[in-house]
């Protein structure tokens, strides 16, 4: 699929430039997750896991902090920056 070349296009993007999750197209990149093609099935799960993260991050509080006395949004950044993955096969 060729990349849009105006933002414009893409109803999930708002005038301002933010992501409006609830008109991103979610279920299309799940069914994709779940087909047999090895290749948009990893690139799939990469946008889900990344749509993810990003609910959780904002989700925690901006203010609170941790038991180090860091804000929570920080500290839970800082632990996935230490996650180790293996490569897909």
């Amino acid at each position: 699929m060729a990349a849009p070349r105006n933002l414009d296009s893409l109803p999930w993007i708002t005038k301002d430039g933010y992501l409006d999750m609830l008109k991103a197209p979610l279920e299309s990149t799940y069914m994709r997750a779940c087909g047999d093609d090895p290749q948009a099935a990893r690139d799939s799960l990469g946008v889900l896991s990344a749509v993810f993260l990003l609910g959780f991050f904002v989700a925690l509080p901006a203010r609170g902090l941790d038991a180090s006395g860091r804000n929570r949004r920080s500290a839970a950044i800082r632990t996935h920056a230490g996650v180790r993955l293996t490569a897909y096969g």
